[in-house]
């Protein structure tokens, strides 16, 4: 599969992550994604997962017109559901119109989750790297994503973006065949900040896949004293979940 079919078809498994586009051409940004945060409560995933197929009915029912795309931590079951907003704001408000004028699913899915937070996220394609020959042949292969979020010092964004910026010139110098996805928070907990994408087979293959890009990174300069701070998610894709809309 080549690099352009790759990053379409890992778009929609992995858009659940909200922080990339899908062509890394695209220099004035990708779509946006409106992104839900819930805990999944002790003992209740099966009874979520019952939920959201019920809350998908009702969306295919109502004729929702974005897609949503699921994905749970590896360690303790908490939910990301994205919304892909091609049209930026202007599907935001879209968005927020069709949830006041339809009627409210009744899923049941609320007595299984605690809210924990939305946000606004971008895709930044310019700054992502997607390989000549990346090691994946399809999206079915992506079973793990390990996500990096960047909270900059202030004044210190466009250092940090520049760092990507070398990271992306530096995998494609080296031919690496590791996809990198990257974005940033437009509004929510992390504004400001960067997210960085690592697909892999499962949790094995990503700490595999960081070994190899260890020398690459380590080549580089620019994020030493310009980082607040960082954290790890590890996220299991669930397209088994997710919603797709018909055309």
């Amino acid at each position: 599969m080549n690099r352009v079919l790759l990053v379409t078809a890992l778009s929609g498994l992995l858009a659940v992550l909200a922080i990339f586009g899908t062509s890394a051409q695209n220099a004035g940004g990708g779509p946006f994604f409106y992104n839900v945060a819930m805990q999944v409560k002790p003992g209740q995933l099966q009874a979520f997962e019952e939920a959201r197929g019920r809350w998908v009915a009702h969306h295919q029912e109502h004729g929702y017109p974005w897609r949503e795309n699921v994905a749970i931590t590896a360690e303790n079951n908490i939910v990301r559901i994205s919304t892909r907003l091609d049209n930026g704001w202007d599907d935001v408000a879209a968005r927020r119109e069709w949830v006041q004028n339809t009627p409210r699913a009744n899923s049941g899915m609320a007595a299984t989750v605690d809210f924990l937070g939305s946000e606004i996220g971008q895709g930044l394609p310019e700054l992502s790297y997607i390989p000549e020959n990346p090691r994946f042949t399809g999206p079915e292969e992506v079973g793990f994503v390990r996500e990096l979020r960047i909270l900059p010092h202030p004044g210190a964004g466009a250092a940090v973006r520049q760092f990507l910026a070398d990271l992306r010139d530096a995998q494609a110098e080296a031919d690496s065949d590791q996809p990198r996805f990257v974005g940033r928070t437009l509004i929510g907990r992390d504004t400001f900040g960067f997210g960085v994408l690592t697909p892999a087979r499962d949790i094995g293959d990503s700490y595999a896949a960081r070994e190899a890009l260890q020398p690459i990174i380590s080549s580089l300069s620019g994020l030493q004293g310009n980082i607040r701070r960082f954290r790890v998610i590890h996220w299991i894709p669930r397209p088994d979940l997710s919603y797709v809309p018909e055309d």
